[in-house]
């Protein structure tokens, strides 16, 4: 029974190989025998798409706004690398026998998790920076990483002593956390206080992770909004399964994992921050140019080796070097810098990884 599945697979990959070697073959037909693409994840149901595997290729055709086929692929940063013809880079990177490079990140998922603690989770070496402006969904967020083993400190901060009381309260009617809760200036968002606030404290341990309760207040769609902060934190947090735990075990198994975020459906890029993010760039001494496509944390929440990070540490930002609220939607330092943390974290010797949670995407 196992040979026969086996001759049955490599019969399919032969007959897919001899596929792609046929000139101007159907796209969709490439991507359907290939067995790639993501239909949940490039194009989730309320989307109301007929045909989500169509609907994919005609966005790319018609040159609008499109999303990732599939998790750990990134078509934009493929067709800057290699040159696609004006064929859809999906289709290319299945035809070339799915080639390795920078276009390609590890996935972890709940197919490869490991349950448990290990020696990063399970001795307090690990820290998670909280920004909690938005202090009423304390014990949501809470709650959420109690369904987790690792043992963290935790590093909350609160832009009001209202706020700070209130996280106190939680935090003592859960009982199962410690916390050094600390009130900032209500600036920089919740980088500021990441890298101005805690930093120092941060860089001290052997992992880090950040994520910040997000309401997105300048979008006026909640459902979006909704289904962004769901994705993020069953992504990075916990929900389904202990996601921390899955991470933290990666962490620990992988010495040169630098950076795990989210792997966003959504294609974004610079928009109207590679100007000032360039500026950044040149403070730590990452290479220019900046590319054209990258793959980011966008909604900045993600966990981090402190060394990977240390560039971005080392310029010691002060509390005046972020914009005063309200802050713009787009085109600040805070954007700039959310952009940057791959490029930091591969400059620095590490390497980068996603996250995926099958039937979860925004």
């Amino acid at each position: 029974m196992i040979c026969s599945r086996n001759i049955r697979k490599r019969l399919k990959a032969i007959m897919f190989k001899l596929l792609c070697k046929i000139p101007f073959i159907d796209e969709k037909r490439v991507i359907l025998e290939s067995g790639y693409f993501d239909a949940s994840f490039a194009c989730p149901s309320w989307y109301h798409v007929a045909n989500p595997l169509e609907w994919y290729l005609n966005k790319f055709k018609n040159g609008g706004d499109c999303r990732k086929p599939m998790p750990g692929f990134h078509p934009g940063i493929y067709a800057e690398y290699i040159n696609t013809r004006g064929v859809n880079p999906f289709v290319h990177f299945l035809k070339r026998g799915q080639p390795k490079g920078p276009w390609l990140s590890k996935v972890i998922s709940q197919d490869n998790e490991i349950h448990g603690k290990n020696e990063l989770s399970a001795t307090k070496q690990c820290a998670l920076h909280i920004h909690l402006h938005y202090y009423e969904k304390a014990q949501d967020l809470l709650k959420t990483l109690s369904q987790n083993l690792a043992c963290l400190d935790l590093k909350i901060s609160v832009t009001s002593t209202q706020g700070r009381d209130s996280v106190l309260r939680v935090l003592e009617k859960m009982g199962s956390y410690e916390a050094d809760v600390r009130i900032v200036p209500n600036r920089g968002r919740d980088i500021g206080p990441f890298l101005t606030e805690f930093g120092r404290d941060l860089r001290k341990y052997k992992l880090l992770g950040h994520i910040h309760a997000k309401a997105s207040a300048l979008v006026d769609d909640r459902l979006l909004v909704d289904r962004w902060v769901n994705f993020l934190t069953e992504n990075l947090v916990g929900g389904r399964i202990p996601m921390t735990d899955v991470i933290l075990s990666h962490f620990d198994r992988n010495p040169l994992l630098g950076l795990v975020f989210a792997d966003d459906p959504n294609i974004i890029g610079w928009t109207h921050n590679k100007l000032e993010a360039e500026t950044f760039a040149a403070r730590m001494q990452l290479p220019l140019p900046l590319p054209s496509s990258i793959n980011f944390p966008v909604g900045t929440m993600f966990w981090a080796r402190p060394e990977a990070l240390a560039p971005l540490f080392d310029l010691n930002l002060k509390w005046e070097d972020y914009p005063e609220e309200p802050v713009a939607y787009d085109g600040t330092i805070l954007h700039a810098i959310e952009r940057l943390f791959p490029l930091i974290t591969r400059r620095a010797g590490y390497e980068c990884a996603v996250t995926h949670i099958p039937g979860v995407s925004r």
